[in-house]
């Protein structure tokens, strides 16, 4: 009676148990998992060589044309104005292209932004100016640390800027950039980032946005980042019930240097992933 006794002391106990740790699992807060699902990106490129330029271009890999929606140019020089943009298709990726009139000169600086449906193995191939005559003359080759993007352990943003170093060789050879300056090298970049209760339209990603000012900005130190490598950011505590994008801001400088080469602002729409479908 006594063995009886203790048996069913010993079942209810650990139905208790069972019961309390599945109570407790049903009652635990969820952390939803993220997805990116379109990216905005506005390069500010100063021009540091003599000769002048009327073109601007950029080549990304693993993407397809068709994800890219939306170009703009932004003049930030008086008399400025866009002649002719488009995309199309480029090897693995997309070669990007802005034609501008009239020409710029050593010191100025344009503004050069490109909307995409975001893919998450987007890279950042090379940039260059072009001075358009007849033939077009590919004149200079600039560091194109463009950042991209990942989601890791399901919550975790990752911003990444690269700094690519391709050969010029190939299909890049083709486009005659074998006589161009090219001017990459280590590069140190400052960075800072914010989360966002709206998305910010193309137009609006400037530095002197003054809405800007309204968000919480997270500085960071100084960083090097050597040729064909890539500085890495974590970013945590993103809600989506309360935010909609994330943004960081960066300016670029070659290393040993105090002049600034370009200023980029990247935005990513981050909404909550759907739950995935099991096979019937």
């Amino acid at each position: 009676m006594k063995r009886r006794f203790i048996i069913k002391t010993i079942a209810l106990s650990v139905i208790a148990i069972l019961f309390l740790l599945g109570a407790e699992q049903c009652c635990k807060p969820t952390t939803p998992t993220l997805d990116i699902t379109s990216v905005w990106t506005n390069i500010e490129a100063h021009v540091d060589f003599d000769g002048g330029a009327n073109d601007f271009h950029i080549i990304l890999d693993n993407i397809d044309s068709s994800q890219v929606s939306t170009l703009w140019f932004n003049p930030m020089v008086s008399g400025s104005g866009l002649t002719n943009s488009g995309w199309a298709q480029f090897g693995s990726g997309i070669l990007v292209s802005w034609e501008f009139a009239p020409k710029v000169d050593y010191c100025d600086m344009l503004g050069f932004c490109i909307f995409y449906s975001y893919d998450l193995d987007v890279k950042p191939v090379i940039a260059w100016w072009t001075y358009r005559t007849s033939p077009s003359l590919p004149v200079a080759i600039l560091s194109f640390p463009l950042q991209t993007w990942e989601i890791a352990q399901d919550t975790v943003i990752v911003d990444i800027v690269w700094n690519p170093d391709p050969p010029i060789e190939g299909e890049l050879a083709e486009l005659g950039l074998e006589d161009a300056q090219d001017t990459r090298g280590d590069i140190v970049i400052g960075r800072s980032w914010a989360f966002s209760e709206k998305l910010f339209e193309l137009p609006e990603l400037r530095w002197d946005n003054e809405e800007f000012a309204k968000l919480k900005w997270n500085e960071l130190d100084e960083e090097r980042i050597s040729k064909d490598a890539r500085a890495d950011l974590n970013i945590t505590g993103f809600n989506t019930k309360r935010h909609k994008s994330v943004l960081v801001k960066y300016w670029v400088r070659r290393a040993g240097s105090d002049d600034i080469i370009s200023r980029f602002i990247n935005q990513a729409e981050i909404v909550e992933a759907k739950p995935e479908e099991k096979p019937e």
